[in-house]
């Protein structure tokens, strides 16, 4: 039995199916069956969500969004965990000290530009394992609220931000709903995306995101009073801040902007609502 010694119980089982098939025994067999059948797993998936929804096992009201992170396999020189990238980084410093120590020896053979660009070099080398990042998926993935039994996923590169929209529809089309609920944190909190949800019948509950200047003392945007009526903003000093009515395109948003010139040059309290200096 020693040809057995390295394999786990569930590689002898594949070991032993094959063999009873004819099959010629390949490690990699099942990871390109899954890779070469991608679709066929998808919808098989799905139809047994469908399943569900007919025993009464997924309600399909409120579906919980949320992404998680599932480790990759690579070649071993690729994958860095942070041991691996501290000890590369040591490494490099020390070659940079190396040559930045070499024209102080009074060798002037030396080749003083060569030497610059293999510390240039170096310093490249180091950003690289500074911006390494986990070796690994994210997937999205919607649960149902009645017995949390996943719904749907998508795996790849779509971050939380642009996730809301799409794995909400997907949902709601798979389930065959009119209408439904959404949660998620906010990481999913995007007007673009809430805006689209509300327009095809699901109701989505985003946590706000934190303003940026809550982290940097000015006053945040609650503390600004709209008026629906007059399309005016009350700041918290009590001045009306009015529009144009022009629409500005900013990083692919429609804003208006809203001022009050004359009170905001005289106002005593303008270090709180923003750091730009007065345009004269």
């Amino acid at each position: 039995m020693d040809f057995i010694i390295g394999f786990n119980r569930d590689q002898l089982i594949m070991m032993g199916f094959e063999s009873c098939l004819g099959i010629d025994s390949w490690a990699r067999k099942i990871a390109y069956f899954r890779k070469e059948n991608t679709k066929v797993f998808k919808m098989a998936f799905r139809h047994f969500v469908r399943l569900l929804k007919d025993w009464d096992l997924i309600e399909g009201e409120t579906i919980a969004i949320d992404s998680f992170k599932i480790r990759a396999q690579n070649a071993l020189k690729n994958n860095f965990n942070q041991k691996k990238i501290d000890r590369h980084i040591d490494y490099i410093d020390n070659k940079i000290l190396e040559y930045q120590s070499q024209p102080d020896t009074g060798d002037t053979d030396l080749d003083i530009q060569g030497i610059q660009n293999k510390i240039v070099c170096q310093k490249t080398k180091k950003e690289k394992y500074r911006n390494i990042i986990n070796v690994g998926y994210n997937v999205q993935a919607g649960c149902d609220a009645k017995h949390k039994l996943f719904v749907n996923n998508d795996t790849g590169t779509v971050n939380d931000t642009h996730a809301l929209s799409p794995m909400a529809l997907d949902a709601k089309e798979l389930l065959g709903v009119e209408s439904m609920r959404t949660l998620t944190d906010k990481g999913y909190t995007t007007a673009k995306h809430l805006e689209i949800c509300t327009k095809n019948g699901i109701t989505p509950y985003s946590s706000p995101k934190v303003h940026s200047s809550q982290r940097n003392g000015l006053y945040p945007m609650v503390d600004f009073k709209y008026d629906r009526t007059k399309d005016t903003y009350t700041c918290p000093d009590g001045q009306i801040l009015a529009t144009n009515g022009t629409v500005y395109d900013k990083a692919g948003q429609k804003v208006k902007h809203y001022k009050n010139r004359q009170a905001c040059k005289v106002c005593l309290v303008r270090h709180l609502f923003t750091v730009r200096p007065i345009v004269p």
